[in-house]
């Protein structure tokens, strides 16, 4: 059932970015929330309701968002009502008014409910395996969320979401809060997450948390899965059909039992043999994030290899104008071998990779000819393959440039310019891929927006 999302009070940057809109921002200088006292907000927000219940004419639910709100009772218009009733009141004031909107329309709506937790104290209970902690933030949060049960909208159904293995006791007693004060609540898992290349299944923590919601009588699930970090949307599928897998039977499978019923009926009877291959696949993706940068991977902040909006300078204070301290540097041909020492750990596990990828690309090979449907799927894996090994090759090109016999570095130079034309066919080859399903370059006259994340700025 395709149930629209239109993001509300907070994740609001697609739409507070454009001046045309700056006057409902609750902070002129920040384009995350809405300011919730504003009629404007309420006008834009109902028309983009109007178009997305026009889109989906066969949905029952509406998915007003809510979640991650910061940055709200700071406008003059809110301030006096945040001294007065907090921001929780003003959360649930918008709450109200975007769910009465849904109801009369004939929609369901469906909220995310971490911030009502997180008003209440007992938010980061949900991610705790400290029972005696987690006992004394509901101890405190309980009559906080008892004194504003009234205003909770009843019509209303409180996505509890969770990306973990979802069995800490702070998640179990916010579904039991709920269903204890007669409100309705659904799980939200997450399809996939992490990098901007191929990333983590969570097909484990999807598993989890389906199979708690079913001991606990939640009769509703929702898997979510977004483009923060750019991969594209084809790898999604495995972990998105696994949560319809194990909503509709949480029992049937194991989940290596779902791996080989996942391959036969995405790909075709023949595609049985590739059990392990996504986790063989990220780990050449995980290297490729590190391959590089002197600490971390490229999805720290502080190793933006782009100037983006709003990023580095959160982090320095300042705009950046060069990048070199970004990226390991090249050896010293002056002082050979030091290179080769210093990063000897790196160069080892550059050495693993590259012999992995020979076998992944083989399999992937393999799986592109069984195929009988479906086959845009091992093209995409097989791209993003082909990119990522670019990194290790360079690098153990890099590696036998270090050393004193000039004859050899030489012939390493040349392995050198290989490597990078292996990068240039690689990457091309990928923009290729992509673009067969997927807009990669920015319409004319776009404003970026989501200037803290990666999906708007590459």
């Amino acid at each position: 059932e395709i149930s629209p999302l239109v993001q509300g009070l907070g994740h609001a940057t697609f739409i507070l970015k454009h001046q045309k809109y700056a006057h409902l921002r609750e902070d002129p200088n920040n384009f995350w929330a809405f300011c919730p006292l504003h009629e404007g907000t309420y006008q834009v927000l109902f028309d983009l309701y109007r178009d997305a219940i026009k889109a989906t004419p066969h949905s029952r639910y509406l998915h007003i968002g809510g979640d991650e709100i910061g940055h709200i009772g700071r406008c003059p218009r809110c301030k006096p009502t945040a001294e007065k009733e907090g921001v929780f009141g003003l959360n649930l004031y918008w709450l109200n008014r975007v769910c009465q909107f849904a109801t009369d329309n004939g929609r369901i709506p469906i909220f995310w409910d971490d911030m009502p937790l997180n008003y209440a104290g007992v938010y980061r209970s949900i991610r705790s395996g400290d029972s005696d902690r987690v006992a004394k933030d509901w101890e405190k949060g309980v009559p906080i969320l008892d004194s504003m049960l009234k205003r909770f909208p009843k019509g209303c159904v409180y996505m509890r979401w969770n990306y973990s293995l979802a069995r800490q006791p702070g998640n179990i007693r916010a579904l039991d809060w709920y269903r204890a004060r007669g409100l309705k609540a659904m799980v939200a898992t997450i399809a996939h997450h992490g990098s901007a290349m191929l990333g983590y299944d969570r097909l484990n923590a999807i598993q989890s948390f389906v199979g708690l919601a079913a001991e606990r009588g939640i009769d509703g699930m929702l898997c979510t899965a977004w483009d923060d970090s750019s991969p594209h949307m084809e790898i999604y599928w495995r972990g998105l059909i696994c949560s319809a897998e194990f909503s509709w039977s949480p029992k049937k499978r194991t989940l290596e039992e779902y791996e080989v019923a996942y391959l036969q009926r995405e790909f075709g009877p023949e595609c049985t043999d590739a059990a392990g291959l996504y986790a063989q696949l990220r780990k050449g993706d995980a290297f490729w994030a590190r391959a590089f940068t002197p600490k971390g991977n490229r999805e720290w902040r502080q190793n933006a290899m782009i100037d983006l909006p709003g990023y580095v300078e959160a982090i320095s204070g300042k705009k950046l104008e060069k990048f070199e301290h970004q990226v390991i540097e090249l050896p010293d041909l002056t002082a050979t071998d030091a290179w080769s020492q210093k990063y000897r750990d790196r160069l080892a596990i550059a050495e693993e990779e590259a012999e992995r990828y020979k076998k992944t690309a083989r399999q992937l090979a393999e799986l592109l000819k069984k195929a009988r449907r479906n086959r845009y799927h091992w093209q995409l894996f097989s791209a993003i393959n082909d990119f990522q090994v670019t990194a290790p090759h360079l690098l153990l090109a890099l590696k036998r440039c270090d050393v004193a016999d000039s004859s050899r570095q030489k012939a390493a130079m040349n392995d050198v310019r290989t490597a990078l034309e292996e990068f240039d066919l690689a990457w091309e080859n990928l923009k290729t891929v992509y673009a067969k399903t997927r807009f990669i370059a920015y319409p004319e006259n776009y404003v970026k927006d989501r200037y803290f994340q990666f999906a708007s700025q590459r």
